[in-house]
Parts: structure tokens; C-alpha cells; sequence
């Protein structure tokens, strides 16, 4: 029942679908899954809805593989954009401008005005949680049913509080109490929505007669007060169910206002389908239909529905509040919004979606936090990941009587002379996180060591000790610094006094200090504590088994924001990256100031920051600005769903939207002499039973077309076949007779005895070949070296250029089938003119190849096999990627290529390759198999 089943099917066989629906039926199936992963029962998920969602990420299995085979037909999905449908307000602008068009009429709630909810009776939890703390009022218990129960279809808010008051027995002072915050806070929460802002303001420009039509419990003069104070001046009358007895959900209203306002020459705009197009249009109103923000959003079929819509969002009407401003404040002008699927359509709506609703709830749950405001004098955010969450708390301050904030430069770097009485003893300690090559070079500069001291070690190294690799010679690199124990000592003890004299100054007169940080193990709270002599309590994200045992023998305490179990396991990555400034860590002190460690950032990732510190800020100005006063009142407790966007994102859209983190890159000289992105390190630690998961090829976004019928273009085109099976010859020949353009051909054969053979054949029987090029190559590195090395003179005299092989793929008996697949949509006539048509009609599209052909796909999924490669293709990868001057690393966020190694490309999309110059010893002799080779 969480979730819809539909689109887990999509795809899915009648049968299929029977097992599914037998398997979800008997609960022991499920049951198993629980009683395996006992950290899901605490998340109070359906077992299935988790492993879709995320189990099956995490490596879990399931007891029953029909439901894995089930799902697997299910991955490859895509999604409605979320402004298709929808009719745009410079539409709308032109349908009120006709001058038969009298009186234009707008809905009032979720059209005019926005409510920062999911449901609309979110806001009745709000105003229960003041009136239980202010007045001991069970708000939510006189209220939530009141109407339902009245059943009166036009009852106004005086006949619903006197309800209340017979109901219950309540004093005039109770009710009106109750009543008077209620008004207040529908006046205090709502705003406008901006797009239809604008088709207001340009109706009171044509000087059109305005009005507005509600079905709603509310009195005219409340609303009309509402619309004037939202900027809705120029409303000329408002026209509610109550006060006539009437409804737009029956119709009857709008022959109320066909009456009073004397014409049927009315557009009414709203959000109802039913109410406000329907009964319009039945009334000969021309409507128009604009969906509400929800409406919009989870929509049937658009991504949010299938991922984030379980339970209306989620059970605790707070989080649903929080969601609902998030959306809003995104959505409120759809001219703004790009028309996208995927849950996040570029960066800044990955930070205003789901990285300002997360500091929000940190920076408001430490504000909210009785324990936490009375038993300290300040609150510290360490460095880095403290940084967001202190701008987020620090604006709160500015609307609320809380604690000051501190910030506090901390790191492993910042006080590891504290804990180790040498730096030979911390060495001892320290294992490398990354197998990456680190020098005793990297080592002194990592921890920023006097540069004169740097100098004169390595100086006096041998070639061969300044090569050594922390990863593979730790024991060996200790007894080298063994040597140079007293000038590094120095340098260590000078750390050691600055850190102590930087960390007393920034504590208070208090017993106890409290600190934020993600989280995890206790470290910065140890070392604070060693340094300074006092106590050092935490308030973090999530915590580990480590800092349990810590809390036990130190007597502090720690202070947790999140659920106890984490989403997917590299989900705290994210927040300790984004929630950082733009700077590097903190290498030690110097005169009370902290040492940062210099980085060279990029230009896109500045950019970036620049988007994260600006949005958080706005969002966090916007919600308090808001929520004013009932801000202490805001306690959400369902932190799963107020990262399902981000998690979602993260493991099962189809869109590819792990890259954008690609920018991210924050080195860790100390642990990781290679700067590695946000998003390859996010993805390292996934584990994906489904081999196309968040790789290119399931993403829509790659899938492009054009029409059949060749348009006018000026491509000088180059097709090389690599005819290694010359027997294959005339099934080529058969594709290229009817090719639709002027092209030239260059074959490359392996039998030098077959050269004449393979000109009689392709040269007088192909009416648009200009030039035949026949190439002898040496039998190495299959087709690609003869593309790469055979052809790489040519590149440049070409536009567009394709790469085919007589490929026949004898270990499978499929492998004839999959050349003709290659083939059909590489040389056949109308697939070639959709390909050049594609190049030009879209500039910067470099390379067209055709998805995995059927068969090798389904293999790969039966087999769960690695699209990274099983015998190290990962690295040889990198190791091209760098020769071509790049710094990269592959993960599953990188995949997509051409099952088969044909293509269509742009040589200017390929020119890095082919200026490598690559050598034909790089490729190995025949026979060679089939993976683990640079080919």
C-alpha cells in the first residue's frame, strides 16, 4: 500500500505482475527481508518500497529471487517533466487580453495564494502545538474533524467554532482564543504565488474587472483583507461558498456570479480540475486550468510521485509543513523552473530542494533544543561541515533568543599534536584511506611542516627514499623520519603549543562546551577535551559505535539530529562537502589564527559554493521570515523523508544526477594525494545490483532523434570498416549502395593477400562513394587499434566520421544477430539520416551510437556483471584518461559507451585520442580474449 505498484511494473509481464502481487500477499516473504536487516524495521518502511528504493543499493538481498527478477524489468524508467501539460501564462495573458474577456476570476488557495503545506490541514498542527504550549488547548482535538463532522457544505468559521463549543463544552474565551490563532495564522503563512502574481498584475493593466471565487469556509472581508496585504489590491470582489449558499464544486457559484456580475464573458483561473475547468466550463465560463504546486509535483508519473510521494510525503505533519514551503518556494514561478524529469534540474535546485531544507531542520532542531539552550553558554560548529549550519543558526539568532554561535577550526591536521606525543607516535597510528601513491614529501607538507625543515629532509634523501609509498612501505618511511626525529619533534611541539593556546581561547566559563559536527566517531570531542581539560559534548548527524563507548568513558554526551541509521552508506560525503565553505583545512595556528591549507579551486566549483552560501541564506531569510514566532513550535522528527529527494537523486534516478557534485573537489593532502570529486567518491562506496544503475545508458537525457527526411548539410564524411573477415565484405556493401550522401571509405584488412578482392568488391558498386582507401594492418588490438592507428591521419579531413567491424563475437550465439543490430541503426539509409540529422540539428552532440543491443544487456544483468570492468579495464582507463591530460575516475556515474565499439562521431569530439598518438606495442599480440587489454 506505500507504494505505487504500477511503476514497478511498467514493463513487467501479466505473470510477472501475478508473482509480484503473490509475493507482497504473503507477509513471510517480507518478513525475511526484516528479520535480515533489522535496521529497516526501525525506519517503519514496507520491506519491498525500502529495496527498491534503496536496499538493493546497499548490497542487501532478498530471500526470493522472483522478486529480484521482477524488479529488475522495472529499472529502466523515465519520467514526466514536470511543466509538460501544463498551459504557460504568456498563454494566458493572451486568452484575458481579448476584449470580449469582462471579468477575470481567480481561485483564492493554491491559485492566488500559497499555503507552505502538503495537506491543508498541516497548518492545523502548527497552531495545536502554540495552543497546547500557551494556553493547554488540545487544538488538533476540537478542530481537525470539526467540519467533517458539521457536515454542512456551507458552514462558515463561526458555525464551525460554535460546533466546537456545543461539542465540547468550551468556554467563549477557549474558542475565540482558538479562533482569533487560527485566522492569524492563515494570515501570517500565506503568500503569493508568483506566476499567477503576473497574470494578476497584467489583468489590472488591461484594467479588466477582477474578482475572486471560492469554495471556502472563510468570510469575504477576511480575504479580501488577506489578498490586499499579499499585494492583491485591485481585487474588486470576492465571492465565497459560504456566504451564498452555493459551490463551484456543484456549479451553483458560478451562476451567482454570472448574475451579480452581469456577463458571461468571464475566465476563470484555478487549480481544481473539477471545481474550478469542469463546473466552469459546464457554467460557459472559459476556464483555464493551472495545477497547484502538489498537483504539479506528484503528478501521475513525474519522478517525485514514483520516489517521494509514500504516504503523503510523510507521516509527521511537520516535515510535510517543511516540504511544502521547500516546493513552494521552488515552484511558485514556474517561468523560473526548468522543464525537467529528474529530481534536481541543474545544481541550485539540488541546494534549494534538499540541501536548505536539511540545514533548516539542523540549524532549527539545535534552536528548538531545550537541553541544548539551557546547559550551555555557546554553541560551537566545528570546521568545515559546521559552516552551513552556523549561517543557517545564525540567521534563527537574528529572529529568535538563542544561544551565540561560534566557529570552531578543527581537523585532524588542527589538533593531532594533541593526542600522540610524537609525530612519529601519530605515524604509527595512521593508515591510508586511498591506495595512491604518498611520498615522506606528501607526508611533510600534508601536516605543514616548516618549509626550511622540509628542504633540508629531503635533501639529504636517497632517490630511492624520496619514492617510497606510505600505502606499501609505512614501516620503512617511520625509520627514515627516525633520522630527522629532532627537527621534526621541534616542528611538532610548536603545533602542539599553538593548537592548546588557540582551542583555550574559544572555550567559555561554562562546565561543559557543545559542539556540531557531522558526526561520527568522537574524535573532535577527544581532542578538544585532551587539549582544554573540559568536556566536550557533541551535537552530530549520526554517530558511531566508537562514539558510544566515548560518551560511556568521558561522561559527555552526544546530541543526535538523525535517524540512527543513515540512508545509503557514503550519504554523509555529501553533507560534509556542501556544507563547507570554499577553503581548505585547517593545517594548524599561528598567532590565535588559523593555518589554511591553500587549494586551487575551479571556477565552476566557486561558482557553486557561491550558489550553495546564497540559497541556504535566502531559503533560511524566506522560512523565518515566514514561520516568525512558530518557528520554536517546528520540531520535525521524520528527518527519511526530508532527504528522500537527495537520496532518491543519488541511487534511483535514471538521470545521471550524481554529476552534479562532479565539480566538487576538496583535496585531503594528508590521506589522499589525488583530488577526487564529490560525486566519484559518493558512488565508490554504492553497491549495485543492477549493472545499469545510475550509468548513461538508462538516462533519457541521452537518447536523442531527428527526422528520417536528410536535411541540407555541408559533412565531408569518413566511414572506416575494419574487415577483418573479409567474407563479410558484400553485407556491408549492401548498406553502403543506398548511403545518402557523398562519403569516402576506408577499409583495413589484416591479409595483405586480400586487397584486390576488397577493392572488386566496394569500388564501382556504391553510386555515392567518392574516395576507397584499403589499409594492411598488423592483427593487433582488434578493431580499435586499426581505427585509432590506421586511420588517424585521415580524422582531420572529416565533419563526421563512423567506425564499423565485421564483428562476429564467436564465443556467443547471439553474435551475429548483434553485428546486424550494430549495422541497422550505424549504415542502414534512414538510420544514417537520422544520425547526420541529429549532428545537425545538435552542435554539441560529439559521438551517436546505438543502445546495448538486447541480448548483451540482458546477459549482463543475469550474470550481475561489472560494466567497469573484471580484470582491471578500470584502471587502464585512468590510465588513458591521464595520458589525455585529464584527472578523473571512473565509477558507475561514468559508463556510457558502445556495446560493440561502433560509433558515429564529430573527429574534432575525439581529437585528445587520436593526438595521443597511441603506439601499436600499447596493444598485445592475438589472441588477446575478451577483456583486461587496452583495446
Amino acid at each position: 500500500p506505500d507504494i505505487d505498484l504500477k511503476s514497478l511494473l511498467r514493463g513487467a509481464s501479466c505473470n510477472e505482475i501475478k508473482v509480484l502481487k503473490s509475493i507482497v500477499d504473503d507477509p513471510n516473504n517480507t518478513n525475511d527481508y526484516l528479520n535480515a536487516n533489522n535496521d529497516v524495521k526501525n525506519i517503519g518502511l514496507n520491506p519491498l518500497v525500502h529495496y527498491e528504493l534503496f536496499g538493493k543499493y546497499e548490497g542487501r538481498r532478498l530471500t526470493t529471487e522472483k522478486i529480484q527478477q521482477v524488479i529488475v524489468r522495472s529499472e529502466k524508467k523515465e519520467y514526466k517533466k514536470v511543466k509538460d501539460g501544463i498551459i504557460d501564462i504568456e498563454t494566458i495573458k493572451k486568452i484575458i487580453s481579448s476584449t470580449d474577456v469582462k471579468v477575470v476570476s481567480f481561485d483564492i488557495f493554491d491559485t492566488l495564494l500559497l499555503r507552505p503545506v502538503i495537506e491543508p490541514t498541516d497548518i492545523f498542527y502548527l497552531i495545536d502545538k502554540k495552543m497546547k504550549d500557551k494556553y493547554g488547548l488540545d487544538f488538533l482535538k476540537y478542530r481537525m474533524n470539526a467540519e467533517a463532522e458539521l457536515n454542512n457544505p456551507y458552514a462558515n468559521i463561526e458555525d464551525i467554532y460554535n460546533f466546537i463549543k456545543e461539542k465540547y463544552e468550551l468556554s467563549n474565551k477557549d474558542i475565540n482564543l482558538m479562533k482569533k490563532e487560527e485566522l492569524e495564522c492563515e494570515r501570517y503563512l500565506l503568500s503569493k504565488r508568483n506566476d499567477i502574481y503576473a497574470v494578476y498584475e497584467y489583468a489590472v493593466k488591461l484594467k479588466k474587472r477582477i474578482i475572486a471565487t471560492s469554495d471556502m469556509y472563510l468570510s469575504s472581508k477576511f480575504l479580501k483583507e488577506v489578498l490586499v496585504q499579499k499585494g492583491y489590491n485591485n481585487v474588486d470582489k470576492v465571492y465565497v461558498s459560504n456566504e451564498y449558499k452555493a459551490r463551484k464544486d456543484t456549479g451553483e457559484l458560478y451562476s451567482v456570479v454570472k448574475e451579480i456580475e452581469k456577463t458571461t464573458n468571464i475566465v476563470h483561473i484555478g487549480d481544481n480540475y473539477n471545481s474550478d475547468y469542469i463546473k466552469a466550463l459546464e457554467a460557459n465560463i472559459t476556464p483555464v486550468y493551472y495545477p497547484s504546486i502538489r498537483n504539479i509535483v506528484f503528478a501521475d508519473k513525474t519522478i517525485y510521485s514514483d520516489n517521494v510521494w509514500i504516504k503523503g510525503v510523510s507521516p509527521d505533519p511537520m516535515c510535510r509543513i517543511l516540504m511544502g514551503f521547500t516546493l513552494n518556494e521552488y515552484f511558485k514561478d514556474l517561468r523560473k523552473v526548468k522543464n525537467q524529469s529528474a529530481f534536481f534540474a541543474d545544481f541550485e535546485a539540488l541546494v534549494r530542494l534538499s540541501i536548505a531544507p536539511v540545514i533548516f531542520y539542523i540549524a532549527n532542531s539545535i534552536a528548538n533544543n531545550e537541553d541544548i539552550q539551557n546547559s550551555y553558554e555557546q554553541i560551537l560548529f566545528a570546521s568545515r561541515d559546521g559552516y552551513l549550519p552556523k549561517v543557517g543558526y545564525d540567521i534563527i539568532a537574528k529572529h529568535r533568543k538563542i544561544k551565540p554561535s561560534k566557529y570552531v577550526y578543527a581537523g585532524r591536521r588542527a589538533y593531532y599534536s594533541s593526542q600522540f606525543d610524537s609525530f612519529i607516535d601519530y605515524l604509527h597510528s595512521v593508515d591510508m584511506i586511498e591506495k595512491h601513491i604518498f611520498t615522506i614529501e606528501n607526508i611533510l607538507r600534508g601536516y605543514n611542516f616548516d618549509n626550511d625543515v622540509i628542504e633540508s629532509i629531503l635533501c639529504q634523501l636517497s632517490e630511492e627514499e624520496k619514492k617510497l609509498d606510505y600505502t606499501k612501505d609505512k614501516q620503512k618511511i617511520i625509520s627514515v623520519l627516525c633520522r630527522f626525529k629532532k627537527s621534526i619533534n621541534d616542528c611538532y611541539k610548536r603545533h602542539s603549543e599553538n593548537s592548546e593556546k588557540y582551542y583555550k581561547s574559544i572555550i567559555s566559563n561554562s562546565e561543559k562546551e557543545v559542539i556540531f559536527d557531522c558526526g561520527y566517531g568522537g574524535s573532535v570531542s577527544q581532542a578538544l577535551s585532551n587539549i582544554t581539560g573540559k568536556v566536550f559534548d557533541k551535537i552530530y548527524l549520526w554517530e558511531t559505535e566508537k562514539n558510544k563507548q566515548l560518551d560511556k568513558k568521558q561522561g559527555s554526551k552526544t546530541f543526535l539530529l538523525m535517524n540512527e541509521n543513515k540512508l545509503f552508506v557514503s550519504q554523509h560525503l555529501i553533507y560534509e562537502e556542501l556544507f563547507s565553505p570554499l577553503e581548505g583545512g585547517c593545517l594548524g595556528f599561528k598567532n590565535n589564527n588559523p593555518i589554511i591549507e591553500k587549494c586551487n579551486y575551479s571556477l565552476q566549483m566557486a561558482d557553486e559554493y557561491a550558489c550553495i552560501k546564497k540559497e541556504v541564506s535566502n531559503y533560511m531569510i524566506g522560512i523565518c521570515k515566514m514561520f516568525g514566532h512558530y518557528l520554536q513550535y517546528f520540531n520535525v522528527t521524520d528527518t527519511f523523508a526530508l532527504q528522500r529527494m537527495l537520496v532518491g537523486s543519488v541511487q534511483s534516478s535514471p538521470y545521471n544526477e550524481i554529476l552534479l557534485l562532479e565539480n566538487i573537489k576538496h583535496p585531503d593532502t594528508a590521506f589522499m594525494p589525488k583530488t577526487q570529486s564529490l560525486a566519484y567518491k559518493v558512488q565508490k562506496y554504492l553497491n549495485w545490483e543492477y549493472p545499469f544503475a545510475q550509468t548513461g545508458f538508462d538516462n533519457p537525457n541521452n537518447k536523442v532523434s531527428a527526422p528520417v527526411i536528410l536535411m541540407e548539410n555541408n559533412f565531408k564524411i569518413g566511414i572506416h570498416i575494419h574487415l577483418y573477415y573479409v567474407g563479410l565484405g558484400y553485407e556491408f556493401l549492401d548498406y553502403l549502395k543506398d548511403f545518402p550522401q557523398k562519403f569516402d571509405l576506408i577499409i583495413t584488412i589484416c591479409d595483405e593477400n586480400k586487397v584486390d578482392v576488397v577493392r572488386n568488391i566496394f569500388s564501382s558498386t556504391i553510386s555515392n562513394l567518392e574516395k576507397l582507401i584499403i589499409k594492411v594492418v598488423e592483427n593487433r588490438g582488434r578493431d580499435v587499434a586499426p581505427w585509432l592507428i590506421g586511420t588517424r591521419d585521415e580524422q582531420s579531413n572529416y565533419d563526421l566520421f563512423c567506425h564499423v567491424q565485421s564483428k562476429v563475437s564467436p564465443h556467443i550465439s547471439w553474435g551475429e544477430a548483434w553485428r546486424k543490430y550494430l549495422l541497422n541503426n550505424l549504415l542502414k539509409k534512414n538510420s544514417v539520416k537520422n544520425i547526420i540529422n541529429i549532428f545537425n540539428l545538435n552542435p554539441e552532440v560529439g559521438c551517436v551510437f546505438p543502445n546495448f543491443y538486447s541480448e548483451l544487456r540482458n546477459s549482463i544483468v543475469v550474470a550481475k556483471g561489472h560494466l567497469l570492468g573484471e580484470d582491471g579495464e578500470d584502471n587502464i582507463i585512468c590510465e588513458l584518461i591521464n595520458r589525455l591530460g585529464y584527472q578523473y575516475d571512473i565509477s558507475q556515474r561514468s559508463l556510457f559507451f558502445s556495446g560493440g565499439t561502433m560509433m558515429w562521431y564529430k573527429p574534432k569530439a575525439l581529437k585528445p585520442l587520436f593526438d595521443l598518438k597511441l603506439d601499436i606495442e600499447e596493444f598485445p599480440p592475438e589472441p588477446i580474449g575478451v577483456g583486461g587489454k587496452i583495446a
